[in-house]
């Protein structure tokens, strides 16, 4: 339990505390993985105290989904208003993808009283379909940014640029500000609230030549809390609003979203993470090229992913081979429901991963 108790300290950046708990029960009785555990997260902590810090994850995936290209409930679409039968190819058909994600990212001490900091990181992100050529992504991105602490406030503004490929054609791009502050109210329970704003450019494609059309600016505004009524035991909650502005009134539009998350904690370094998260869209203006009405949207997704160390399948010599490498599996269902048939759908989607970080 002390080590458990040890891990939420280190999650939650108390490195003085975690690593405490960590000496405390570091030459205790237990099994050769445990006691690598453990002083993995001393590594770990040691590196955290320099003042320039790297780090890099890699990780390679792949999904499975029942309604891979989002046909409607309905089998038709809206075309002025009156319904047209889905053609053969546009039919819901389940589909498969590969994704790969790399990230490097710094953080820079800046050696002041109150552990202020800098920070950046790259990140690269590709998924490719088996079917949908149409939904491939490629996404490239870079942010940075500062923590600034004030204890028990921290606040984080942070300003990053994405450049976003669909279809192998250039799709989006999006120059974000955004400011996150938080408030360690005890040491169970932290308030967040962030301030975002976006301008996105879009580029009409082939298989959306009328994409342009979504060009606009974004503010968006999230309250939320976390708790750990246990150690090994986290529960969030959050609400959030989005105003879209785009070119034409029928792209425009206010979304409200509230969410619940829970992460849990398990011997070995194993994890579960549990969120379920509900939006409402609500449209400026009808895109009468479908219908006279105006789009409103409820959609909801509920998720539940499994994490644990792939040394923990091996014996002791594969294990230090393998020591750092994450393997997760996720469940996750969709619903979405609008007063437009061409909206209202649903999906159930099955992913599996490998990733490793490396800090230095």
């Amino acid at each position: 339990m002390r080590l458990l108790y040890a891990v939420v300290l280190f999650r939650l950046d108390n490195l003085e505390d975690a690593e405490r708990e960590l000496l405390a029960v570091r030459d205790l009785p237990m099994a050769p993985s445990l006691k690598a555990e453990v002083e993995s997260f001393l590594d770990q902590i040691a590196q955290r105290r320099k003042r320039l810090r790297f780090d890099v994850l890699v990780s390679l995936g792949a999904q499975y989904d029942w309604n891979g290209n989002s046909a409607p409930l309905t089998g038709s679409r809206l075309v002025g208003g009156f319904r047209v039968p889905l053609e053969v190819g546009d039919r819901r058909h389940r589909e498969f993808s590969t994704n790969g994600t790399a990230r490097a990212a710094f953080e820079y001490d800046l050696a002041f009283q109150r552990r202020h900091s800098l920070n950046g990181a790259v990140t690269a992100y590709k998924t490719e379909h088996l079917h949908e050529d149409q939904l491939d992504l490629e996404v490239a991105g870079l942010e940075v940014g500062a923590e600034l602490t004030y204890e028990p406030v921290i606040v984080a503004p942070t300003l990053s640029y994405s450049k976003v490929r669909h279809a192998h054609q250039r799709y989006l791009s999006i120059a974000r500000a955004e400011a996150e502050t938080s408030y360690q109210v005890t040491k169970k329970t932290l308030l967040n609230a962030t301030l975002g704003w976006e301008d996105q450019h879009f580029n009409s494609l082939n298989v959306s030549t009328t994409a342009f059309e979504k060009e606009g600016r974004q503010f968006d505004i999230e309250i939320g809390a976390s708790y750990l009524p246990e150690p090994v035991l986290r529960l969030g909650a959050h609400a959030k609003v989005y105003d879209k502005n785009a070119k034409t009134p029928f792209n425009t539009y206010h979304r409200y979203e509230a969410g619940l998350e829970s992460t849990l904690l398990l011997n070995g370094g194993r994890f579960v993470i549990a969120s379920l998260t509900v939006q409402k869209d609500s449209y400026k203006a009808p895109d009468r090229f479908i219908s006279a009405d105006t789009r409103r949207d409820v959609t909801a997704r509920a998720r539940i992913l499994f994490g644990f160390p792939v040394s923990n399948l091996f014996g002791p010599e594969w294990a230090k081979h393998l020591d750092g490498v994450t393997a997760t599996v996720s469940v996750e269902r969709f619903h979405s429901t609008s007063n437009l048939p061409d909206y209202t759908y649903r999906n159930i989607a099955i992913a599996a991963g490998l990733s490793r970080k490396w800090t230095f």
